[in-house]
């Protein structure tokens, strides 16, 4: 979810050219409805958005879902210290800062999902 539809936009053409599938959501409240309605492979958050943060809708999805991989991003002026660990408190997967280059983005998304496989795998052995 992106609050930005610039950031959106590019984001998701630059995901559905990969191959992925993407729904887009732009507030907290909608991408939880997406969530509880379906169980992505993995959930893209802006902190900024109105209504619910990035920060409580990742805590949320990753009650619901586990294994669940929660990015999550903030502006360069923005993040600091405090947000990274704050994210992460909240289940983040991965924390990062926009502009975020294609190459690293699509590392970050591969290594999160083959982690929540790997760790779901695990879960049922």
């Amino acid at each position: 979810m992106d609050d930005n539809h610039i950031h959106a936009y590019s984001m998701r053409k630059m995901l559905e050219d990969q191959g992925y599938r993407v729904l887009e959501a732009h507030s907290g409240e909608e991408a939880l409805e997406f969530t509880d309605k379906e169980t992505p492979d993995l959930v893209l958050l802006d902190v900024n958005m109105p209504g619910i943060d990035g920060f409580e809708v990742c805590r949320r999805v990753r009650e619901q879902h586990k294994f669940l991989p929660a990015i999550v991003f903030h502006t360069a002026t923005s993040a600091n210290e405090a947000s990274h660990r704050r994210a992460m408190e909240m289940g983040a997967t991965a924390f990062l800062t926009y502009p975020v280059s294609r190459d690293q983005l699509l590392l970050v998304i591969l290594t999160s999902i083959a982690r929540a496989k790997n760790a779901n795998a695990g879960e049922g052995q």
